[in-house]
Protein backbone atom coordinates (compact mmCIF):
# COMPACT_ATOMS: atom_id res chain seq x y z
CA UNK A 1 0.00 0.00 0.00
CA UNK A 2 1.17 3.44 -0.18
CA UNK A 3 1.23 6.16 2.75
CA UNK A 4 1.70 9.99 2.17
CA UNK A 5 3.67 8.61 -1.56
CA UNK A 6 6.17 6.07 0.38
CA UNK A 7 5.06 2.70 -0.37
CA UNK A 8 5.00 0.21 2.48
CA UNK A 9 4.27 -3.56 2.88
CA UNK A 10 2.34 -5.45 5.95
CA UNK A 11 2.35 -8.78 6.83
CA UNK A 12 0.56 -9.89 9.76
CA UNK A 13 -3.00 -10.11 11.33
CA UNK A 14 -6.10 -8.14 10.44
CA UNK A 15 -9.08 -6.96 12.73
CA UNK A 16 -12.14 -4.54 11.13
CA UNK A 17 -9.81 -3.86 8.30
CA UNK A 18 -7.10 -2.80 10.27
CA UNK A 19 -3.42 -4.42 11.28
CA UNK A 20 -3.93 -6.27 14.36
CA UNK A 21 -1.73 -8.57 16.08
CA UNK A 22 1.57 -10.00 15.72
CA UNK A 23 3.04 -8.35 12.19
CA UNK A 24 5.58 -6.81 10.28
CA UNK A 25 5.36 -3.00 8.29
CA UNK A 26 8.12 -2.73 6.22
CA UNK A 27 9.11 0.65 4.31
CA UNK A 28 9.72 -0.72 0.44
CA UNK A 29 13.32 -0.57 -1.10
CA UNK A 30 12.30 1.81 -3.87
CA UNK A 31 10.95 4.23 -1.61
CA UNK A 32 13.70 4.20 0.91
CA UNK A 33 15.30 6.75 -0.96
CA UNK A 34 12.30 9.48 -0.75
CA UNK A 35 13.11 8.91 2.95
CA UNK A 36 16.86 10.14 2.85
CA UNK A 37 18.11 13.00 5.15
CA UNK A 38 14.85 12.03 7.65
CA UNK A 39 16.78 9.55 10.20
CA UNK A 40 13.87 9.50 12.47
CA UNK A 41 11.52 7.86 10.31
CA UNK A 42 10.55 4.34 11.49
CA UNK A 43 11.75 1.62 7.85
CA UNK A 44 10.56 -1.49 9.92
CA UNK A 45 8.46 -2.48 12.46
CA UNK A 46 7.81 -6.19 14.00
CA UNK A 47 5.75 -6.17 16.81
CA UNK A 48 2.36 -6.45 18.15
CA UNK A 49 -0.18 -4.13 16.49
CA UNK A 50 -3.37 -3.55 18.35
CA UNK A 51 -6.20 -1.12 17.08
CA UNK A 52 -9.94 -0.75 16.95
CA UNK A 53 -10.33 -0.26 20.43
CA UNK A 54 -12.45 3.15 21.86
CA UNK A 55 -9.51 3.09 24.86
CA UNK A 56 -9.52 6.89 25.01
CA UNK A 57 -13.28 7.86 23.97
CA UNK A 58 -14.42 6.59 27.32
CA UNK A 59 -11.44 8.38 29.65
CA UNK A 60 -12.89 11.52 31.42
CA UNK A 61 -9.34 12.83 32.26
CA UNK A 62 -9.46 12.65 28.35
CA UNK A 63 -12.16 15.22 28.87
CA UNK A 64 -10.18 17.87 30.66
CA UNK A 65 -7.28 18.46 28.58
CA UNK A 66 -6.15 21.84 28.37
CA UNK A 67 -6.06 23.96 25.23
CA UNK A 68 -2.17 23.70 25.99
CA UNK A 69 -2.10 20.39 25.89
CA UNK A 70 -4.27 20.10 22.39
CA UNK A 71 -2.16 22.72 20.66
CA UNK A 72 0.96 20.49 21.67
CA UNK A 73 -1.23 17.08 20.08
CA UNK A 74 -1.66 18.88 16.84
CA UNK A 75 2.01 19.94 16.38
CA UNK A 76 3.78 16.93 17.32
CA UNK A 77 0.89 14.41 16.16
CA UNK A 78 -0.86 16.07 13.21
CA UNK A 79 -3.04 14.44 10.33
CA UNK A 80 -2.29 14.63 6.60
CA UNK A 81 -4.98 15.74 4.89
CA UNK A 82 -6.19 14.94 1.55
CA UNK A 83 -6.02 12.63 -0.91
CA UNK A 84 -6.32 8.55 -0.01
CA UNK A 85 -4.38 9.57 3.30
CA UNK A 86 -7.25 11.94 4.38
CA UNK A 87 -7.27 11.73 8.38
CA UNK A 88 -4.13 9.58 8.82
CA UNK A 89 -1.35 10.31 11.30
CA UNK A 90 1.50 12.42 10.26
CA UNK A 91 4.92 11.63 11.75
CA UNK A 92 4.79 15.22 12.77
CA UNK A 93 7.78 17.38 13.69
CA UNK A 94 11.40 15.78 13.70
CA UNK A 95 12.11 15.65 17.28
CA UNK A 96 15.68 17.65 18.36
CA UNK A 97 18.42 15.58 17.75
CA UNK A 98 20.45 17.02 20.61
CA UNK A 99 23.67 15.12 19.96
CA UNK A 100 24.15 16.71 16.73
CA UNK A 101 23.58 20.16 18.74
CA UNK A 102 26.07 19.12 21.26
CA UNK A 103 28.68 17.97 18.85
CA UNK A 104 28.77 20.57 16.17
Amino acid sequence: FTQGGIRKRYSGGFRDDAFHGEGELVVELDSLRLLQGQPHVIVRYHGEFLCGEPIATSDPHLRRVTWAARDAVARWFPLVEGGEDHGLQDSGQQPTDFAAVFYS
